[in-house]
């Protein structure tokens, strides 16, 4: 599953360019170009090893809640010195052996 841009652009259009990076304040995946001043200044040298995977900070993944998948990305919490994943729709959740995550929306990674 490819992830595309939701932010618009001047001329009022969805952008619609490959997305890498989350957005939680618009609710979905958006480029480089549109990408928020505080995901370019967060670390981005962190590193959290899942399940054999090397995650870095703001990779881009789903996690599993309930029944269903949402979209996150990884980040280094400075304040509790962790790892969270933030979530599309608002909220964090901590890292944890027990989640079951699956990076760009292709390979599970289960561990429990």
């Amino acid at each position: 599953m490819n992830s595309y841009c939701i932010a618009y652009t001047t001329e009022g259009q969805v952008c619609r360019q490959p997305a890498d990076y989350l957005d939680v304040r618009r609710g979905g995946m958006v480029c480089d170009e549109h990408r928020p001043a505080d995901l370019i200044l967060k670390n981005k040298y962190g590193r959290y090893e899942f399940d054999g995977h090397e995650l870095t900070s703001g990779t881009p993944l789903e996690v599993l809640r309930g029944d269903r998948w949402e979209q996150g990305c990884v980040e280094f919490d400075w304040d509790r010195e962790d790892y969270v994943i933030l979530l599309a729709l608002g909220g964090t959740m901590t890292m944890r052996p027990d989640l079951s995550v699956r990076l760009q929306c292709e390979e599970v990674l289960e561990r429990r």
